[in-house]
């Protein structure tokens, strides 16, 4: 709420809403360009290396402050029956309540080297892993992950029309949407029974397919069913992404400030929205 323009706070906001959170417990965390550093009595708290909080109290924090940072810097410190007093007033008790519950909470104190370690190791298992997909007689030798265009990629902001929330991002990268790998399968199954065993052999995988305007894709276990779908076009001269599966459900611009523009624009104009959209 207050650094709801900040682009870490506001990352960690957004993947608060969807249980992504991953809070570590330092003695110290380097940033790129500073260091968080408390005091003896203080605790120190990094979520998803995006975002510092540092709790003067961690016993009774009803008792005590916290300090904010983000990447860059300490943003804000506040006594935190403050931040209770003005969360309630603005009617937010619930979605607070839902993210602690949603939230993985690592209390152990670590070092950055040892998250560092961890990292590395899951990345050379990533990387082994990718290696081994591309082995004939692999489980997952039948997958080979997508290209996406270019024309796609980046990160994308919600206009707040169709059933998408002003705000609302979509990342994509040359071969995900939101950080998971999109696959093309070499050869489908050509029976029912074959269809059930793909679904089981590959379940959680995404399966999709590739144009030079768009994307689309399923997990493995519901294949056959309505895909997710996302493509590039122009609406007033200006590049959108249209994210859909069945109907519309969201129309996103490569900056916030497009995003709310076309939100001010259409919000009260769909019928004309959907004639330029073509739909």
């Amino acid at each position: 709420m207050k650094y709801s323009n900040n682009q870490n706070w506001n990352e960690i906001y957004q993947n608060s809403l969807v249980g992504t959170l991953e809070v570590d417990r330092y003695q110290e965390y380097k940033f790129e360009n500073y260091t968080v550093q408390p005091k003896n009595s203080q605790s120190l708290y990094i979520i998803n290396k995006e975002g510092a909080l540092t709790f003067s109290n961690d016993k009774r924090p009803g008792q005590g402050s916290v300090t904010f940072g983000d990447t860059q810097q300490e943003l804000g410190h506040v006594n935190l029956k403050a931040v209770y007093t003005t969360v309630k007033k603005q009617g937010k008790l619930s979605i607070a309540k839902k993210i602690s519950e949603n939230m993985n909470l690592e209390t152990q104190m670590v070092t950055q080297s040892d998250k560092q370690s961890s990292s590395q190791a899951q990345q050379s298992l990533q990387s082994h892993a990718s290696r081994e997909q591309s082995k004939p007689n692999n489980d997952n030798g039948n997958l080979q992950p997508i290209s996406i265009s270019s024309k796609l990629q980046g990160t994308w902001y919600a206009a707040g029309l169709f059933a998408s929330k002003l705000g609302d991002r979509v990342q994509i990268t040359n071969n995900a949407v939101e950080g998971k790998t999109i696959y093309k399968v070499k050869k489908m199954p050509n029976s029912e029974k074959g269809l059930n065993e793909f679904r089981k052999k590959y379940y959680g995988k995404l399966i999709g397919e590739s144009t030079p305007d768009g994307v689309s894709y399923i997990p493995a276990q519901n294949y056959g069913i309505d895909t997710q779908n996302y493509s590039v076009d122009t609406i007033d001269g200006v590049q959108y992404l249209m994210s859909g599966s069945t109907g519309p459900a969201g129309i996103f611009f490569k900056n916030p400030t497009d995003a709310a523009r076309f939100t001010n624009k259409y919000k009260n104009h769909n019928d004309e929205l959907m004639k330029k959209l073509g739909m």
